[in-house]
């Protein structure tokens, strides 16, 4: 391929190109499992040049006996993470300390990688280069219901996801891997991806981004339940900004709101309360929020249901503001 890969300006290797550990936390998804599997089979990146490290974190679907059959094979390399922790941050340190490639390439289970997923994220490692996170898109195989979950990446400015980024396994392992602190935590977590590239990069090490190292991300249908629960792991949020100030600086909105929406929210609250002690037309703050959320969910929804959206939206931005409102007072850092 004629590309050259620096660490600290020395190459990787005579050939240029470094051999590569992909680690995936696996738990239950034995049909999506297969799918990643298969679509890193036909990789462009040289064959002799990466490994698979599945890593089962107690699957109960009958994933494991699949994961042992590829591993037989000789696709994979699989592992069980026999730790009492059972959360992916933990599996991924399990794949880390098995990891023979000079890079890791992280992906997760509901993931499938496109053929030139692992040549193109490999292309951008430069000289001071640490982290390449690549782009991550919604499976266009998938249908879209009306309530949904899946993850979009499309520039440098993101949380870090796991679902598709490559670190150079020094790196990883000066830091020490993923954080003890959201493995021991023990409420719902968020954030171990976005605390381990700022531990990396405080270590010196630059992340670039790679567009055309594109994951697809599987749209997973929701419960209603699920939908209105899901917010709650955004608890421990504002002890990620405490402990990392310069994510206000590059992600939050105007350095205290998680998201223009969440401001547009906040802002549609405050004018209710102004509307109750001081006019009622402080009432028209909210008309931006209910804009925004009027117009998301795409256009495949009719008039009716954009307005049971709708309802759910605000309802799901007013768990989200209580779930922030007592990550704050829990951790004393102000996030709305």
């Amino acid at each position: 391929m004629g590309l050259k890969f620096f660490n600290g300006g020395k190459h990787f290797g005579m050939s240029g190109l470094p051999f590569v550990s992909v680690v995936i936390p696996t738990f239950n998804r034995k049909d999506w499992v297969t799918q990643l599997i298969e679509s890193l089979k036909v990789q462009t990146y040289p064959k002799d040049k990466f490994e698979i490290i599945a890593v089962d974190n107690g699957s109960t679907d009958g994933l494991w006996p699949i994961l042992q059959d590829y591993a037989a094979e000789g696709v994979i390399r699989c592992f069980r993470n026999d730790l009492p922790d059972k959360v992916p941050a933990a599996a991924r340190n399990v794949g880390l300390s098995h990891a023979r490639g000079q890079v890791v390439a992280f992906t997760d289970s509901d993931c499938r990688a496109t053929p030139e997923w692992l040549s193109q994220g490999i292309a951008a490692f430069r000289d001071g280069v640490g982290i390449v996170q690549g782009a991550t898109l919604a499976d266009p195989d998938d249908a879209r219901p009306t309530l949904f979950k899946t993850t979009v990446v499309v520039s440098e400015k993101s949380y870090a996801n796991t679902c598709n980024i490559f670190y150079l396994t020094d790196a990883l392992r000066l830091v020490g891997g993923f954080s003890q602190d959201f493995i021991d935590f023990g409420y719902p977590m968020f954030g171990e991806d976005i605390d381990l590239a700022c531990r990396v990069r405080y270590a010196g090490y630059k992340l670039v981004f790679a567009g055309r190292s594109v994951i697809y991300h599987h749209i997973r249908p929701q419960t209603l339940s699920d939908w209105l629960s899901e917010p709650r792991m955004a608890f421990t949020f504002p002890y990620i900004v405490k402990k990392h100030p310069v994510i206000r600086r590059e992600l939050l909105f105007l350095r205290f709101f998680l998201t223009p929406v969440t401001a547009l929210f906040d802002l549609m609250l405050a004018g209710i309360v102004l509307a109750v002690f001081a006019s009622p037309w402080f009432l028209l703050l909210g008309i931006p929020f209910l804009a925004a959320k009027t117009g998301d969910g795409g256009r495949h929804l009719n008039f009716g249901m954009r307005l049971v959206r709708l309802a759910g939206a605000t309802l799901r931005a007013f768990i989200i503001f209580g779930v922030l409102l007592c990550g704050t007072v829990r951790f004393r850092s102000l996030l709305v």
